[in-house]
């Protein structure tokens, strides 16, 4: 499925995988907190699903090495797209608690 210089193969490739690395980050996250290795004490209210999304988004670098080594530029395009539209959200429903 990947292997077509296409914009809309990079779209929705970049829309895909930061969901799924939401659920599996927030998951490891949990697992770490259930064995005693990280603790919510402290933190603001929002700090862990913040800091997952703007991981789960930052998985799109992933997909942008993948596809600019097989000299993809349309797919490229998308992956960008995607991850500006996920970044102006993150900025949109995060932003103000971080003033």
């Amino acid at each position: 499925m990947l292997d077509k210089n296409n914009f809309w193969i990079g779209f929705i490739s970049a829309v895909l995988l930061p969901f799924v690395g939401y659920a599996v980050i927030l998951t490891i996250y949990e697992q770490l907190e259930a064995i005693g290795w990280v603790s919510p004490i402290g933190l603001a209210g929002n700090f862990r699903i913040r800091t997952v999304a703007m991981l789960a988004v930052c998985l799109n670098v992933i997909l942008v090495q993948y596809f600019n080594r097989k000299k993809y530029a349309e797919s490229i395009k998308g992956v960008g797209t995607a991850t500006i539209i996920y970044s102006f959200l993150w900025v949109f429903f995060f932003g103000r608690h971080l003033l």
